[in-house]
């Protein structure tokens, strides 16, 4: 039997082949692509002439004479990838299809460029970048005192705009005794009943004892010194010969005779306590004729005056009135002072006068520190 065909049912046929083979290919290939072994495989055909995509958007292939797909001739342009939000911030419009890709659709949706650069649907878009989320700073301290100066507070803070740790570089803040305050816990206060600047020395409240402010600042916290200390009311100093451990003149208006003043003052045993009782003692200097009487309040001391001459090197009569004051320290040590009135009496006065440039009368304070043997 004889079979006609036109050439418009050729061309069906033979499309209609084409598509088979497609999806016969398809169907009988692995994800490798390894040839079916056994089985007729028909080559996948194209219109000669024709041209398609070559699936970058960018290049076209053509079908060649032969119609097979496997010898599709391809152009090699280099192509820039389409990348819909490039060069565009966070929130600027967008459009996914390239305009120059006329099968692309572009939906009707307004679409804008998110944070990380693509291209979405305008909806709960969100710019705020969080540059912090993953930074650890490390833990603050709070503000402190040196001493009375301020230390003010580290900070550990990340900068949401670079997303850097913040440090605080100042090390010493202000200085409250500038003000007459001190510092307490990093902040300076008014001092109270129980503040103290760091380092000074207070009464312990015995009149005795001492105490040194902590850092801390509180005076109940401080370390005493822990002497068994006499009641004011029963103190009594040792009676008896008591010698100096330091004699040094002071204010002085007749510097030329100091020396030798200085030297008969101090020499030998110094002087003596007698009839010590608990509100009086008598004080005998050695070469002085007579004893001074002193009033003793609590542990200061007031005498009256002595008076008698003083020996010196020059032959000279010398005249000599000395007060004297001064504190116990305990009943063997005292610290006082020594206040001499000085005149000349002899021919030569004129001439320790004009040598010394001085001029009598004149005076001399004499601190001393004595201890009682």
């Amino acid at each position: 039997m004889y079979i006609s065909f036109d050439i418009m049912t050729t061309l069906w046929i033979r499309r209609c082949l084409s598509l088979l083979l497609i999806f016969v290919t398809i169907g009988c290939q692995d994800s490798d692509s390894k040839e079916v072994i056994g089985t007729a495989v028909t080559p996948i055909m194209c219109d000669p002439g024709s041209t398609s995509d070559a699936g970058d958007n960018c290049n076209t292939c053509t079908c060649p004479e032969s119609g097979l797909v496997n010898g599709l001739i391809c152009t090699q342009m280099t192509c820039d990838i389409y990348n819909p939000c490039q060069d565009k911030s966070c929130g600027d419009p967008c459009q996914i299809c390239n305009a120059t890709d006329t099968e692309c659709q572009e939906s009707a949706e307004l679409k804008v460029c998110s944070l990380d650069g693509q291209c979405i649907v305008d909806g709960a878009l969100s710019c705020d970048s969080d540059l912090c989320a993953n930074v650890e700073c490390g833990e603050s301290s709070p503000s402190s005192c040196d001493g009375n100066a301020v230390i003010p507070a580290q900070v550990a803070m990340c900068d949401p705009e670079t997303g850097e740790c913040l440090s605080n570089n100042e090390t010493i803040g202000q200085d409250c005794t500038a003000t007459g305050q001190i510092c307490r816990d990093g902040t300076c206060i008014i001092p109270g009943d129980n503040d103290c600047l760091p380092g000074d020395t207070f009464d312990a409240g015995d009149e005795c004892n001492t105490c040194e402010c902590p850092n801390s600042g509180l005076k109940s916290e401080a370390i005493c010194s822990e002497m068994i200390c006499q009641e004011e009311s029963d103190f009594i100093a040792q009676a008896g010969s008591w010698s100096y451990r330091s004699f040094v003149a002071g204010v002085a208006s007749c510097e030329g005779v100091k020396d030798d003043i200085a030297s008969a003052l101090s020499e030998d045993k110094g002087f003596v306590l007698s009839d010590v009782i608990m509100m009086s003692l008598n004080w005998s200097i050695d070469g002085l004729p007579e004893a001074a009487n002193c009033a003793l309040n609590e542990r200061d001391i007031t005498c009256n005056a002595l008076s008698g001459n003083v020996d010196n090197d020059y032959g000279l009569i010398l005249p000599t009135v000395i007060d004297i004051s001064g504190r116990f320290d305990d009943a063997l040590n005292l610290s006082g002072t020594y206040t001499a009135n000085i005149n000349c009496e002899g021919d030569l006065c004129v001439t320790i006068e004009l040598l010394y440039s001085i001029s009598f009368p004149c005076q001399f304070d004499f601190n001393f520190v004595a201890e009682a043997e």
